[in-house]
């Protein structure tokens, strides 16, 4: 079920909530001589809640189903790995991404930059006072 899909239901049993629970705010409020403050808060809050809730479902959640936005490998990955028992003290399963794949990179590659950048703001101003 997308999250969409799950924001819509929530929000319409909020909406129907208030079916049943503004009738027995009033009630309760008529026997106990309460003012009708309340039962206009109940309902305000149950339906606009409900509306409130089914409208971020429609514009902010999305309607594809939570398995189909993970990639395929990792969902049988999380599946491979949640049959297994943990063995309490063992190393990872060589499953495990390499260490080889963490190494930094060597020195002078492409990402060394400091030829380019100015050695300060007021480089510019001296050179051309060396030339006057």
């Amino acid at each position: 079920m997308s999250p969409r899909k799950k924001g819509i239901k929530h929000g319409a049993m909020i909406m129907l909530l208030s079916l049943v629970l503004v009738p027995l705010v009033v009630t309760i409020s008529i026997a106990l001589r309460i003012p009708p403050p309340l039962s206009i808060m109940v309902a305000i809050l149950t339906l606009g809640g409900g509306f409130l809730r089914l409208m971020y479902a429609f514009l902010f959640e999305s309607g594809v189903p939570v398995e189909m936005t993970l990639e395929p490998s990792v969902v049988s990955h999380a599946k491979i790995l949640l049959g297994k028992k943990p063995i309490p003290n063992a190393l990872p399963s060589s499953e495990s991404i390499a260490v080889s794949n963490y190494v930094p990179p060597n020195d002078g590659n492409w990402r060394d930059t400091n030829d380019l950048e100015p050695q300060s703001v007021t480089d510019g101003t001296t050179k051309l006072f060396k030339q006057e």
